[in-house]
């Protein structure tokens, strides 16, 4: 504040009036980041094999240029605000700044760190006149799951198989395992 208020000038009212005035506008400013940073998991994590985006909302009030800093490995690419990738393993860290330059030359920075979160792996099998969630590579069959069919949810069959399949249907998943990942899953009945 004191190399603000040292550019207005000497103590007289009009300085004075400047400052406050400064002041008022540093304050809302402050009362705002100078970028919110959303995740397409809806956290601040990335599940494993599935594709997300990050993206930056730069405070409009502040003008300059904003560009991630993004040379993970995982990124898959960036365009503008917003940062696209795809964790390959699980338990890993993607970590991902944004940088806006202002037109003073002034660069302010955000990191966000995604935690990189296991993905349930399941298969659906058909067994007899039905349909069953199962684990697979080791993996348990999920608690929690919803059945879609022919893309639309189906109220009435959520954890537990699906009965009389019928058939030229295509049913899948929305998987949510504990780490709160969501993993989607398909099965064509013929």
């Amino acid at each position: 504040m004191y190399a603000m208020y040292r550019n207005i000038g000497k103590r007289t009212t009009a300085g004075l009036l400047a400052l406050a005035l400064l002041l008022l506008q540093a304050g809302a400013l402050g009362a705002q980041p100078f970028v919110q940073l959303h995740t397409t998991s809806g956290g601040m994590y990335a599940c494993e094999g599935l594709p997300m985006a990050v993206v930056a909302f730069p405070n409009m009030q502040l003008k300059g240029q904003g560009r991630w800093v993004a040379s993970h490995p995982d990124v898959l690419k960036v365009e503008g605000n917003v940062v696209a990738l795809q964790p390959k393993q699980a338990g890993t860290s993607i970590q991902l700044t944004y940088e806006l330059r202002l037109n003073d030359g002034t660069v302010l920075d955000s990191t966000i760190t995604l935690a990189a979160r296991t993905t349930a792996k399941v298969a659906i099998e058909q067994q007899g006149d039905r349909l069953v969630v199962v684990g697979k590579d080791g993996h348990p069959a999920p608690r929690v799951y919803q059945w879609l069919v022919n893309g639309k949810i189906v109220l009435d069959h959520r954890n537990a198989p699906f009965e009389h399949p019928q058939k030229d249907s295509y049913y899948s998943l929305s998987v949510l395992n504990d780490s709160g990942c969501t993993t989607p899953t398909f099965f064509v009945v013929e």
